[in-house]
């Protein structure tokens, strides 16, 4: 995946802009992320430590609000979010079967959230309110990890939000 996606872009020109201003750049070259390095837990499961780079928007059960990290059904909006994409990638009945865990570890302020301004295909605009500055360890299998990780979590990933990445060392170092 690597090779294809590093030859689909390499040598290509990227336009960036509105209908007003937009700027051409020529991709000279790309290097991959390194792969994350997972926690080894019992019974052949793994976990990361992962925080969000761009704002997570989660729904509650009945879609009506946008939840933060100290309400009690965000880790159940995550879980729900991930067995989605496993569904999506594998099937059904493999996500249903998987074990997945969600822990907070640590969160800032319940202040620290982003609206972000969402463009739905009928050209209507909406604010979707994101968290930021929330870590989780997550476990399960290898494969599911490496999907969260790449997809990202929450709603609207598909126009910048929700994207992950490794907590860094000195963060995992603090919570217990």
């Amino acid at each position: 995946m690597k090779s294809f996606v590093i030859g689909l872009f390499q040598y290509e020109r990227l336009l960036v802009g509105d209908e007003n201003t937009t700027a051409s750049f020529k991709i000279k070259g790309l290097e991959p992320l390194p792969e994350p390095e997972y926690t080894p837990e019992e019974g052949g499961f793994a976990s990361l430590w992962i925080k969000p780079v761009s704002p997570v928007a989660l729904h509650n059960p009945s879609n009506a609000a946008f939840l933060f990290p100290e309400e009690p059904e965000f880790i159940e909006a995550v879980n729900a979010s991930w067995r989605q994409k496993i569904a999506e990638t594998y099937d059904t009945a493999t996500a249903e079967k998987a074990l997945l865990t969600s822990k907070l570890a640590s969160i800032a302020s319940r202040t620290r959230f982003r609206f972000a301004s969402i463009t739905n295909e009928d050209g209507t605009t909406k604010n979707i309110r994101g968290c930021l500055n929330f870590v989780l360890k997550v476990t399960a299998r290898e494969p599911f990890l490496h999907l969260l990780l790449n997809t990202g979590m929450g709603a609207y990933n598909h126009q910048g939000l929700g994207f992950l990445e490794v907590a860094a060392p000195e963060i995992m170092t603090k919570v217990p």
